[in-house]
C-alpha cells in the first residue's frame, strides 16, 4: 500500500448552520493529489476534445478570473497534438473566441495568448455560454472529431442575463 494520499477540503459559505433547518449551501471542495510516475504503457491515453465555457462576467473580475486563467494554461500544457481545444467566453454576449484547434506547439503559443487576454465583462448569460459550448461538441465534423469529450464550464454561478440552463 502506498503512503501517497488523497487530500480533500471542503469549505462553506458560513461557519455555522442551523440544525433543524433545510438549506440550500455553497461549498467549495478542494482535491489535492500526488503527483504519480506514470508507467511507458500508462502515458498513451485517447486524444481528447475540450470545450472550454468562461463567465467573463463583472462578478469574475479578479481573483476568480485569474484562477481561471491560471486552469486553463495549466489545462493547454497538459495536451497533445492530438488533443482539440475550443474556447467560448461570455459575458453580456457570447463569443467563440476559437473553433477545436489542434494543440500543436504554435496552436499552443497562439491559445495562450487569447486566454491571457481574457478580460472581464457585464452581466452573465450563462445559459446562452454554455448552449454555445455544448454546440461545439454536437456540432463536431464526425471524420475529425476524438472519442472523448468535455465541456467544462468556468463559472461563479452567478447568472442574470436571459434565463439558465
Amino acid at each position: 500500500m502506498s503512503d501517497k494520499k488523497v487530500n480533500i477540503e471542503c469549505s462553506t459559505e458560513y461557519k455555522d448552520y442551523s440544525f433543524n433547518e433545510k438549506l440550500d449551501i455553497w461549498t467549495l471542495i478542494s482535491i489535492k493529489a500526488p503527483i504519480l510516475e506514470a508507467k511507458e504503457e500508462d502515458e498513451k491515453r485517447a486524444p481528447i476534445d475540450i470545450v472550454a465555457v468562461i463567465d467573463k462576467s463583472g462578478s469574475m473580475a479578479g481573483e476568480k478570473l485569474s484562477l481561471v486563467k491560471k486552469t486553463l494554461e495549466f489545462v493547454v500544457s497538459q495536451l497533445n497534438e492530438k488533443d482539440r481545444l475550443c474556447l467560448v467566453t461570455y459575458d453580456t454576449k457570447v463569443y467563440l473566441d476559437f473553433k477545436l484547434t489542434d494543440m500543436t506547439k504554435d496552436n499552443k503559443s497562439w491559445i495562450l495568448t487569447i486566454i491571457k487576454n481574457i478580460s472581464d465583462g457585464s452581466s452573465t448569460n450563462l445559459c446562452g455560454g454554455l448552449m454555445k459550448g455544448l454546440c461545439q461538441i454536437i456540432c463536431r465534423d464526425p471524420n475529425k472529431k476524438n472519442e472523448v469529450a468535455s465541456v467544462l464550464l468556468f463559472t461563479d454561478g452567478l447568472a442574470n442575463e436571459a434565463k439558465s440552463p
